[in-house]
């Protein structure tokens, strides 16, 4: 994760996102970590000026170092820092911003609305006068995700679908409707497909990622809310955490089989899977 890893605990704890905790976990299939590897410190707080309201999604610019964050409550997004430790602006004006994705190719910013389902395009340089995308859904604009060769964007929204845009020219090329709002969602480039969480149905919906066929739906047995998701693309296993009871289901991405579950904190509501280490870095709501 080269220094994605170091931003962890950053990405939550520098912000007003008081309340959230993280437990660590070492998956069974990894090799055994060395003592202490898995633990995590922080670093700092880095104050957002005039920002009020829930924070949401956030993604980095790796070569600049500068953190974009979803104000959500502020109709903004914040520009900070993280090798300087400051807030450098915000982009205002928004209408709900929930996701942020940042493609580093075309040096172009995506934040997706809530507010009325829309996208906006901005160039990093200006971030000014964006490109506006309009799914197909006047509200709901959530997760995203981008493509490791970066040509595609995948983005939830709604009361329920995902879409593919094309991130040269900006246009959708499909779009696929599910009985509830996706949450959390993996691209898996390896057999070219999207998990995506979807609670409604308490399963996770397999997609072909070139077209939004649904292949599968992949039921969560007794358990429900599951919302957040990571991938292991080397290890062919899915991580997904619910709610009721507060379980980590790991899926066999081969066979859609559980391999195993295990006891979480209450209220997960993000995972982070650190590649080189084996670790798994769970943020909840129960602190």
């Amino acid at each position: 994760m080269r220094n994605d890893r170091k931003l962890i605990a950053i990405l939550f704890l520098i912000l007003v996102a008081g309340g959230l905790g993280f437990l660590l976990i070492t998956p069974t299939h990894a090799p055994a970590p060395t003592q202490g590897v898995c633990s995590i410190q922080l670093q700092g707080r880095i104050p957002l000026p005039n920002t009020s309201g829930r924070i949401d999604h956030m993604d980095l610019d790796s070569s600049k170092q500068i953190l974009f964050v979803a104000a959500l409550g502020n109709n903004s997004v914040s520009l900070v820092d993280v090798t300087k430790g400051m807030f450098q602006g915000s982009v205002i004006g928004l209408r709900g911003p929930q996701g942020v994705a940042f493609v580093k190719p075309y040096q172009r910013v995506y934040v997706s609305n809530v507010g009325d389902g829309t996208v906006y395009v901005y160039n990093e340089t200006s971030l000014s006068r964006p490109v506006v995308i309009q799914l197909p859904a006047s509200s709901g604009a959530d997760n995203m995700r981008v493509s490791p060769d970066s040509r595609r964007l995948f983005v939830g929204y709604g009361s329920g679908g995902i879409a593919s845009i094309d991130t040269i020219s900006d246009r959708i090329l499909w779009s696929t409707a599910l009985i509830g709002h996706p949450e959390s969602f993996q691209f898996d480039s390896s057999s070219n497909r999207i998990y995506a969480n979807v609670p409604a149905g308490n399963y996770v919906a397999v997609l072909d990622a070139t077209n939004g066929t649904i292949i599968s739906r992949w039921p969560i047995l007794g358990a429900t809310g599951n919302y957040a998701m990571a991938i292991d693309q080397v290890h062919a296993r899915l991580f997904v955490a619910t709610r009721s009871p507060n379980e980590m289901f790991v899926i066999d991405t081969a066979t859609g089989e559980t391999v195993t579950t295990f006891p979480l904190s209450r209220d997960s509501d993000d995972i982070f899977l650190d590649s080189e280490t084996g670790c798994i870095y769970v943020s909840a709501g129960e602190g």
